[in-house]
């Protein structure tokens, strides 16, 4: 197998951690987060029963995402399969995936030149297929050979894959902008680690400390990626709920100004009506008041006119005034003697006389104490 290790990493480096340190995944991931020209990569591995699988990537960085929905041609990927792509971002997972994948013809393939093998190396056993979790699993494949078969029962799932992909992502970070990473086989990279180191121990015990090393680095940077991205959704989530309270709280106050400015309106106007219904009640009394003034007075002046007409009538008929003229109209009323009898019936002959005379007019009363005609019936009255 072969590892992609950021250039300028020093053999001193990677004896000094017994790993390489990984750049930040983040850059690494969204190096082909959108892409409008075609990729040329080679399929690593697919599984037609699942649908998806994952590309290498001619230009280098992490291994690209591949679902069936974005082939443009009918069947499965096959490893080794030569295909150009384009990427968008996986609204589900917001990290880049292959497109509009497409075969391409034979290419001229740039073999590399097989590492002689040790003469006296013996023939590596294929190890037994054992149950590791995922980190070891993930692990192994970065140190094994390319074809060297995953030791898990059954294909792996997509969450195995995601979290290979994460590793991968995190161990192939690009620190350059122009062919920031370098191909190194991992056993010369070890033996390179060794030599530097100046071990003269066991070398087999050297890498598998190498290889844990190296994969526990891996796996401490997925937990750090894994933590930020949950602190990051839940800081979004927090600014999401954040921004939904200030929005009710904004609505909220919005219609409670509304509900005062029309409470406030239709007391305005229920003021406006009162104002308007007092004034014309107001009106409505001055107006009535006025009528029965003006009522009274031509009720006064035709009094006075028929009182007149009646003097008039009284003197033309030769009586002194009106009262005279009733008093000498007989003959009177039961009403009128009666009421005549009750006045005269209680005075003196002398008095009865002088009465009726002074009723008639025949007698003018003087005021003066010395006129003899001088009307005497109230002095005792006047005395008390």
């Amino acid at each position: 197998m072969r590892i992609l290790l950021p250039v300028g990493i020093t053999a001193s480096a990677l004896v000094a951690s017994h790993a390489f340190v990984a750049p930040s995944s983040r850059s690494a991931r969204h190096q082909f987060a959108l892409s409008a020209t075609d990729i040329k990569g080679t399929v690593k591995w697919y599984n037609p029963e699942r649908g998806f699988g994952f590309i290498e990537v001619d230009e280098g960085g992490p291994d690209m995402y591949v679902h069936a929905t974005g082939l443009l041609f009918d069947g499965p990927l096959i490893e080794e399969e030569r295909v150009s792509f384009i990427t968008e971002i996986d609204a589900r997972t917001n990290k880049p995936k292959a497109v509009e994948v497409e075969r391409i013809a034979a290419e001229e393939v740039v073999v590399e030149e097989a590492e002689p093998e040790p003469v006296a190396e013996a023939p590596v056993e294929e190890a037994p297929v054992v149950e590791e979790p995922a980190k070891t699993v993930v692990a192994t494949i970065l140190a094994g050979p390319v074809k060297q078969k995953l030791p898990v029962a059954t294909p792996p799932d997509e969450a195995f894959q995601r979290s290979l992909l994460e590793a991968q992502l995190a161990n192939k970070a690009p620190t350059q902008a122009a062919s920031p990473f370098q191909s190194v086989d991992y056993d010369s990279a070890a033996r390179l680690a060794y030599e530097a180191a100046g071990e003269s121990g066991d070398f087999d015990a050297f890498k598998a400390k190498y290889l844990e090393d190296a994969s526990a680095m891996v796996g401490d940077k997925y937990k750090a990626d894994a933590a930020e991205a949950k602190a990051k959704a839940e800081a979004a989530e927090a600014a999401r709920l954040a921004k939904e309270a200030e929005e009710k709280r904004l609505a909220e106050e919005a219609a409670a100004a509304e509900a005062k400015a029309k409470a406030e309106a239709e007391a305005a106007e229920a003021a406006r009506l009162a104002e308007e219904a007092a004034a014309a009640k107001a009106k409505a009394e001055a107006e009535a008041a006025e009528a029965a003034r003006l009522a009274e007075e031509k009720r006064l002046a035709e009094e006075a006119a028929a009182a007149e007409a009646v003097d008039a009538e009284a003197r033309e008929l030769g009586y002194p005034s009106v009262a005279v003229m009733k008093a000498r109209q007989q003959p009177k009323s039961a009403e009128e003697e009666a009421a005549l009898a009750s006045k005269y019936g209680a005075m003196d002959l002398e008095e009865r006389a002088f009465s009726i005379l002074t009723d008639l007019g025949m007698i003018d009363l003087n005021p003066d104490p010395e006129d003899p005609n001088r009307d005497t019936s109230k002095d005792d009255d006047d005395m008390e």
